[in-house]
């Protein structure tokens, strides 16, 4: 799972990708993650997103989006707004503060 799950954020390409009815692979997925796939699905993807904010700040949030699977910068915009309740902009700034200051802790000792 873990190794075709960045390739794809439906439940039923994965499962297919696993030789899998999209059924079966919800009910071996649950009883092994304890979660619904779908939900383990978007917070790989969630993390994913904060990764590629945090660390490819020089990119354009437009290529992060890409990479991310996103067809539009709107639909990027309404997914981190509501499944993580900020914008792009305003992710890209915090995570990359958040860069900065481990930065310094490591490098300065502060």
């Amino acid at each position: 799972v873990n190794r075709y799950s960045y390739r794809t954020n439906s439940v039923e390409e994965l499962a297919g990708m696993l030789c899998m009815s999209a059924s079966t692979f919800r009910e071996k997925f649950s009883k092994i993650y304890r979660q619904s796939a779908n939900k383990w699905l978007r917070e790989q993807r969630i993390g994913q997103i904060r990764r590629d904010l945090k660390y490819h700040y020089d990119r354009p949030l437009r290529e992060i989006a890409e990479k991310n699977g996103f067809e539009s910068a709107n639909r990027f915009w309404e997914f981190c707004t509501g499944q993580m309740k900020q914008s792009p902009s305003e992710l890209h700034k915090e995570l990359y503060d958040e860069l900065c200051a481990e930065r310094r802790k490591f490098y300065l000792g502060e």
